[in-house]
């Protein structure tokens, strides 16, 4: 396998994490809206939907190739969203 085959395996590994991670996030939300205690889950359910729309975008940036997906503000070690 070469560099760029590995960076690029590694990049779809990332993406599709993301996109996991977005799901569980969502899926996590809805059910705290839908539990009795939803009051007391109003924070976990903003982080939630930050932690989804954070994946969302995250991903969308690395599908395009785009600039800002490896810009510091936004990017870590690909290695960290692997395992």
């Amino acid at each position: 396998m070469t560099n760029t085959q590995s960076h690029q395996s590694l990049l779809e590994t990332c993406i599709k994490n993301c996109f996991d991670c977005l799901r569980d996030c969502e899926n996590f939300a809805t059910a705290c809206l839908d539990s009795d205690m939803v009051q007391m889950m109003a924070q976990s359910i903003k982080l939630c939907r930050d932690c989804a729309d954070t994946c969302d975008i995250c991903a969308r940036f690395m599908s395009r190739n785009s600039d800002l997906h490896a810009h510091k503000k936004f990017s870590f070690p690909l290695d960290s969203l692997v395992g």
